[in-house]
Formats: structure tokens, C-alpha cells, sequence
């Protein structure tokens, strides 16, 4: 039940910052509240020892945008029940999530390695000290300032469909605000990975959401950005099987 888990948030918020609503607000925390989730494949072993994707059976990672903290999310299971014909929710944790409370990342499946790669905007400034910018042309919900910061997009790696997530490497890194890259979507296609998203070189007068423009980028052998060692240990662990 998506408010009972709000409320659940807002409840750990509230014990973990014990203010007035009006004092947490004036202090930056903000408000909680959930958004889109983006969907993560799960997989199982086949009877050949390969991993291959479980029909059936998805992980969602739901953002939570708030003040508070800048890269929550929370992780739902859906399996489908063939009876009822439809699919039956379960909810898995709150965690860390980089880059939810900014914009809703790309996630895709790599079958080579059993890993997942997320590509994600990453909030820069968590103090949310932005006082130098113009709000009025922002893109900045009330109580979630986390969105600010739409101008850098990174690499992460996931062992574990999605519970943990690991930093690789920055890909995009722009210097304003006001120059955007975020809602990105991934292909990997042999060695490289492909990465295509709403961005814009130059600075945009009215902020840092809309854009008539994408862009696109290659990153050539997207693997050999993580050490072997970090490889290795990575791919021993137990597999996150559905």
C-alpha cells in the first residue's frame, strides 16, 4: 500500500528529526513523498546453468523525493499470480538508491557479468545550499531541492538487483545548473555501453527540466572502468536469483 509506506516514511523522518513541520521545513527537510518506479529485471538459473530473465517476476525501484536525504528509494517486488491475473506487490526495503530524489535513473541487465548497471543523475550537493539560484526558474518542487541538480549523470553497479548499488565512474559532468542531463536510457550491445538522455550543452533560461534536445554517448568498454579486483569481487558473490 503505497500511503501506508509513506506514512511509514514520514513517521522515521519525524523520529530521526524530531522538529515542528514548520521547523523542518525552514531547516531543509522538507517533505516525503513517492514517484514513478522504474523497473529492474530479476533473473533465475536455467536448467543449463545460465542466468536468464524470470518471467514473471519484477523488482521496481519507487523514488522518494524529500529533503532529507538525497538518494532514498524503496525497492518493491511484483510476481505474477496467474490465478488472479494480475500482479501481487511486495515490499522489499528503503535503501540506497543514488540519484532517486534527483530524477528517474536507466537500469539495465548485463547477462555477460550477472550484474546490474544503473546510469543516474547524482545530487552534488546534498546541503541543497542553492541560494545563489534563481527558484523562480528552476525546476525545484517544494521540499525536494534534491532536483536541483539534473547536470551530472553516473555509472553504477549492482551485485544484487538493486539492493546495493556501487559507484564506477562519471560519465557526464556539466558545470551549470542550468545545463541539463537526466532521464537517461541505456542499451549495452557487446563491449560498450550506449546512453541516450534529455541534455543540453548550453544553459537553459528557463531551467533545468525542459529541453528540446537529447543527447547521446558511447562508453567504450564500460566494464574495464571498474578494477579486476572490483570485477572479481563483484561477480563471487551470490547471485540475487529470483
Amino acid at each position: 500500500d503505497p500511503s501506508l509506506q509513506r506514512d511509514l516514511l514520514r513517521q522515521s523522518i519525524q523520529q530521526a528529526v524530531p522538529l515542528e513541520e514548520q521547523e523542518a521545513i525552514a531547516a531543509g527537510f522538507g517533505d516525503a513523498y513517492w514517484l514513478e518506479g522504474v523497473i529492474l529485471p530479476k533473473v533465475q538459473k536455467a536448467p543449463n546453468g545460465t542466468m536468464v530473465l524470470a518471467p514473471g517476476k519484477l523488482r521496481t525501484l519507487l523514488r522518494i523525493n524529500n529533503d532529507h536525504v538525497c538518494n532514498l528509494g524503496g525497492l518493491v517486488d511484483l510476481n505474477w499470480n496467474p490465478i488472479e491475473e494480475t500482479y501481487q506487490q511486495h515490499f522489499v526495503r528503503l535503501g540506497f538508491q543514488p540519484g532517486l530524489s534527483v530524477g528517474h535513473p536507466a537500469i539495465v541487465w548485463d547477462p555477460d557479468t550477472n550484474l546490474h548497471f544503473m546510469i543516474s543523475n547524482s545530487n552534488r550537493n546534498s546541503e541543497t545550499l542553492y541560494e545563489h539560484i534563481n527558484e523562480q526558474s528552476m525546476h525545484v518542487p517544494a521540499g525536494s531541492k534534491c532536483e536541483v541538480d539534473r547536470a551530472a549523470l553516473a555509472l553504477y553497479v549492482s551485485p544484487n538487483a538493486g539492493t546495493d548499488w556501487h559507484f564506477v565512474d562519471w560519465l557526464v559532468m556539466r558545470r551549470s545548473y542550468r545545463q541539463m542531463a537526466t532521464y537517461p536510457h541505456a542499451h549495452i550491445d557487446g563491449e560498450d555501453l550506449y546512453v541516450i538522455f534529455r541534455g543540453n550543452q548550453q544553459e537553459l533560461r528557463l531551467g533545468n527540466h525542459d529541453s528540446k534536445q537529447v543527447s547521446m554517448l558511447v562508453v567504450r568498454g564500460f566494464r574495464e572502468r571498474m578494477s579486476k579486483v572490483f570485477m572479481d569481487w563483484l561477480t563471487a558473490l551470490p547471485t540475487n536469483a529470483a
